[in-house]
């Protein structure tokens, strides 16, 4: 694998996350029911290379209601592909065996608390991106897909 490529998909998705992590926040007024946790989740998955050679994928799991606290036992699938946690709330898997092409299919699975989130997409054509919103977690829960030539 071109160790450039893999720098420049690594950087992006280095800066998402820590950026996804560093404003994620929780408002006293967001606490609906105590047993159970909504998670806001933040994912991306990019793939790179043309040919495409590489897809990497980051998601990471916070509960609003706990002060923002990271989740560190969701179960996290990317295409029924398991992403390791990295014991910060934060799920990570780089593919170099079978990226995603465009027009492949993008499927997200989380599950916190035996309740499953979840969105499913294609990969963008080359050069572009798209945005979804993870119906039943936390508002501002999304999925970012991008193909990156």
């Amino acid at each position: 694998m071109n160790n450039r490529l893999h720098s420049l998909v690594n950087l992006p998705l280095a800066g998402f996350l820590m950026l996804a992590l560093s404003i994620t926040g929780c408002n006293q007024n967001d606490k609906d029911d105590p047993t159970t946790r909504q998670p806001l989740i933040t994912a991306i998955i990019i793939s790179g290379g043309n040919p495409v050679e590489i897809t990497t994928f980051g998601v990471t799991v916070m509960d609003p209601a706990n002060s923002g606290q990271p989740i560190l036992d969701a179960v996290v699938k990317v295409n029924a592909l398991n992403l390791a946690g990295t014991g910060d709330g934060t799920y990570t898997y780089v593919d170099t065996d079978t990226p995603i092409a465009a027009g492949g299919i993008v499927a997200l699975s989380v599950n916190v608390d035996g309740e499953d989130y979840g969105v499913s997409s294609v990969m963008p054509e080359d050069g572009h991106d798209s945005y979804l919103e993870i119906p039943s977690a936390y508002a501002g829960s999304s999925l970012h897909i991008a193909n990156n030539p």
